[in-house]
């Protein structure tokens, strides 16, 4: 359920006052208690992946129950160096020794970050 029940006041210069069924919300009693209000999130679920061996030779694994779409590897300086659909094992026997930024997404765009080390 949504509840329109806050409302911002903007006025110059720069102050804000935010009031809860008209009245400043300095302490007001039921502003997080109102019946028939939930301020809460939905339930969600967050991107969680194991990447393997790190640091790592010629390939890097990745385990996950998450169903990521892409997978994209950059340097150190923010250069793209892989950019492919998602797969458990990532061919990295080409890449030169340093680290590297593995960037996995999902089909509805939230993203895992995950720090590699090529030794």
């Amino acid at each position: 359920m949504y509840c329109s029940i806050l409302d911002w006041q903007l006025t110059a210069p720069q102050r804000a006052t935010l009031t809860f069924q008209g009245q400043a919300v300095t302490g007001h009693p039921d502003l997080f208690n109102y019946a028939g209000c939930t301020m809460s999130a939905i339930d969600f679920e967050t991107a969680i992946a194991t990447v393997y061996p790190n640091p790592f030779n010629n390939s890097l694994h990745i385990e996950s129950t998450t169903a990521f779409k892409i997978m994209e590897l950059y340097d150190v300086l923010g250069k793209q160096i892989i950019s492919k659909n998602f797969e458990n094992q990532l061919d990295t026997s080409k890449l030169a020794k340093g680290m590297y930024l593995l960037r996995l997404i999902t089909e509805d765009g939230e993203v895992l970050v995950k720090k590699v080390v090529k030794e």
